[in-house]
């Protein structure tokens, strides 16, 4: 079965395997001495009977869950700083006021 499986993988990856004609297939896949049944599987992008050949009874999915953010209580308070930008320019009776 790993043979199989590394088949299907350089098959996958080489776009140049991907697509090639059924007896170019057949002359990639003959070294590798896989049972006919599969072979034919192969050849003829049979999935059902190739995993049925291969006993796989269960499909596998891969998941990658993004990491959860965390409590607001976690994490301590942000205070806004003030730039001197948000600071209006006093004004002359402001000044005056204040002396």
């Amino acid at each position: 079965m790993n043979n199989v499986l590394q088949l299907l993988q350089r098959l996958g990856e080489d776009a140049a395997l991907r697509h090639l004609a059924d007896t170019q297939l057949e002359q990639v896949i003959n070294p590798l001495n896989l049972d006919p049944a599969i072979q034919q599987a192969i050849c003829q992008q049979d999935e059902i009977t190739l995993a049925r050949l291969l006993h796989a009874k269960n499909k596998i999915v891969c998941m990658i869950y993004p990491a959860e953010e965390p409590a607001p209580a976690d994490e301590p308070a942000e205070q806004p700083v003030k730039q001197p930008d948000d600071t209006p320019e006093p004004t002359d009776t402001e000044i005056k006021r204040a002396s």
